[in-house]
């Protein structure tokens, strides 16, 4: 057992082990359904700008989800518009970014040689995944990588260990302030806990959406309709414009426009307004949609 580690009092073990426990079953969830989703293959943006926000939120004022939209998504809703936290909104813009750049660098964890089976074993014994998912993110803290670096350091223990995908995810979750303790890694636990709590949470209505949007489809719409794959892309994506959708599906921009305006017109879309000349429109749901004005 690491040294730092023999001084957890009996309370930080029981801790310790209730998270790792959730860590893992949750990890393993996702481990099974994002690959599964129609919907994964487009959320990237969607689990980055929502993983901005929530990390922002912590002990922020209210934030001007408007202006956010405007400033990242060249979109500007209408009766979107909280109270202003300009500089809040700068801080999540700046976020948002760098989640997508961190991540956007690999598509696909590199496989290390497994261990034999006895070692293998003996190192499970010594520190469970979630522990040593926690000790690599504070390892690259303290070289000073970013909390972006850090959290992809995470999900590989995990992905290691086929608790996590083996698609590195925009999911970030604040690293502690460094220590080498029990509270510590309760702490870290704890925010990854949490994020992968709510990555789960948007894959499971963004599969919500897409069932439902197939239902409406079904009575409306032929099967081989280009609308039947719009759907998993609004799901996926906080926004969608039609330039966008010419190039996901190879459609004209006369079928994407029909496309989506049929969308909207049978409850599934929302148009709002685009900066400068575009047309944007978002999935027709109070979770993945625009949010409710306060």
């Amino acid at each position: 057992m690491n040294s730092e580690l023999q001084n957890f009092s009996q309370g930080q073990w029981r801790a310790i082990s209730h998270l790792c426990s959730d860590v893992s079953q949750l990890g393993t969830m996702l481990h099974y359904e994002w690959p599964a989703s129609p919907a994964s293959p487009y959320m990237t943006e969607r689990l980055a700008f929502s993983n901005a926000i929530e990390m922002e939120r912590e002990g922020s004022e209210l934030i001007d989800i408007s202006m956010l939209y405007g400033r990242v998504f060249q979109a500007k809703p209408e009766g979107a518009r909280y109270g202003a936290d300009y500089g809040s909104g700068m801080r999540i813009e700046q976020k948002y970014r760098a989640i997508i750049e961190a991540f956007s660098e690999l598509d696909h964890f590199q496989t290390r040689p497994r261990l034999p089976a006895g070692l293998r074993q003996l190192k499970r014994e010594q520190e469970p995944a979630p522990m040593r998912a926690m000790n690599r993110a504070r390892d690259f803290a303290k070289r000073c990588y970013t909390e972006e670096r850090a959290s992809l350091e995470a999900q590989r223990v995990l992905a290691e260990e086929n608790m996590f995908p083996a698609v590195p995810l925009p999911i970030v979750f604040h690293v502690p302030r460094l220590r080498a303790d029990g509270d510590w890694m309760i702490g870290a636990l704890r925010r990854f806990k949490t994020a992968i709590e709510h990555a789960l949470d948007l894959l499971v209505a963004a599969n919500e959406f897409i069932q439902g949007g197939e239902t409406i489809l079904g009575d409306a719409f032929r099967k081989d309709a280009v609308a039947w794959k719009v759907v998993p892309i609004l799901a996926g994506k906080p926004t969608l414009r039609q330039d966008e959708l010419c190039e996901l599906l190879s459609v004209s921009k006369k079928t994407a426009i029909a496309t989506l305006t049929a969308l909207e017109n049978a409850g599934v879309a929302t148009e709002i307004r685009g900066l400068e000349k575009w047309q944007v429109w978002t999935a027709a749901d109070e979770t993945l949609g625009l949010p409710k004005a306060a």
